[in-house]
């Protein structure tokens, strides 16, 4: 190949990764565009003791590192909303609980094996979304499994941020393994021998990076149109368009896919598989098409679900030479949107329900 014939084909890339990225950009704004507010807060700086006592959980528990709860809004009699005061982000959060079906009249020792319901990245609603998005409150109405839903920011891809190498900065990953555990265990009765945890598109991730990374801590892991592979160029393409799209910083959060290697491997499911080794998985994914949950004119997703379909292949056949338990749902047609998770989620259940110990 000639100089000028390789200058003309690295244009071409370059043209066509920009395009790509333009198209994924603009199509998680659509996306996100349908939520609605956000459910998130922040503040300044965190107090340091409690101030506001729980009236469902238990008052005074504090984390290890001084995280609380500090405030409670009972919105309905299985629903209540927490505002959590975080060292781990700085300032304050909120994360909805769904309480299992017999809270109300269980022995005060009773303990609840919990699911944890992660979002997608840029989801304005936050920790709100699984209610206004599917019907998982309805189905989770009678079972004696406590749901919690924290709040992820817009792109923090459920990480502590490499931030250039500087430290700081909004550390979800702690706050999801360490500080809310501690607090949902330590005042709202959870299980600490039967977790689950369950994702859509960049919460699927977050699912699958928590498990792996803390084996033993999570007994069953779901990931729907997950971001399970970031090793594939368009899931990088994913990542630049949720970064672009918050206003972060690119390299921000992993740094740099090659200068960064062990960053971007460290936070990748599909080098952090053998970490699920002994827990039920399941994956899906639809292929993009128009499917039977879509308007068929204007919610077509040529780009996305693509390539959420073209990830999570890869992670099934990675997971089965390691011998994963691992169920897959590839359902054809299909787009990037709740539909087809809320539809999903009942699809998962048997798989976390065996990790929780509930009947199914």
């Amino acid at each position: 190949m000639t100089p000028s014939a390789r200058r003309h084909r690295s244009q071409r890339l370059r043209l066509a990764t920009a395009a790509l990225t333009v198209a994924v950009t603009a199509a998680l704004g659509a996306t996100a565009a349908t939520a609605g507010p956000s459910g998130a807060s922040s503040a300044p700086s965190v107090p340091s003791v409690p101030t506001v006592a729980t009236s469902v959980g238990t008052p005074g528990v504090v984390a290890s590192d001084g995280a609380f709860v500090q405030s409670e809004v009972i919105l309905d009699p299985q629903t209540v909303d927490l505002t959590i005061s975080s060292p781990a982000l700085g300032g304050t959060t909120t994360v909805r609980l769904w309480l299992p079906a017999h809270w109300a009249t269980a022995p005060a020792g009773r303990r609840w094996p919990t699911l944890y319901l992660l979002h997608g990245a840029n989801d304005p609603q936050q920790q709100a979304t699984w209610t206004v998005n599917t019907q998982a409150k309805a189905f989770m109405a009678g079972r004696d499994v406590l749901t919690v839903m924290p709040a992820a920011g817009a792109a923090a891809l459920y990480s502590d941020p490499w931030n250039f190498g500087r430290g700081g900065g909004t550390k979800y990953e702690t706050y999801h393994t360490r500080e809310l555990p501690q607090l949902i265990e330590g005042a709202y009765r959870g299980k600490r021998s039967n977790r689950a945890v369950l994702g859509i598109s960049a919460g699927g991730l977050g699912a699958f990076k928590y498990a792996a990374k803390n084996p033993g801590f999570f007994s069953a892991a779901a990931s729907l149109s997950g971001l399970v592979n970031t090793s594939l160029p368009p899931a990088r393409t994913f990542v630049q368009a949720i970064l672009v799209q918050a206003r972060v910083l690119l390299g921000s959060i992993w740094g740099d896919p090659i200068f960064q290697f062990s960053i971007w491997q460290a936070s990748n499911p599909y080098y952090l598989a053998p970490g699920l080794t002994g827990i039920p998985l399941f994956i899906s994914s639809g292929n993009g098409a128009a499917g039977p949950l879509d308007c068929w004119f204007f919610c077509v997703d040529p780009v996305i679900e693509p390539a959420a379909l073209l990830v999570n292949t890869s992670f099934a056949a990675r997971a089965r030479s390691l011998g994963l338990d691992l169920t897959t749902d590839f359902y054809g047609a299909g787009t990037h949107h709740w539909p087809y998770w809320s539809r999903e989620f009942p699809r998962a259940w048997p798989t976390l329900a065996k990790g929780l110990g509930v009947p199914v």
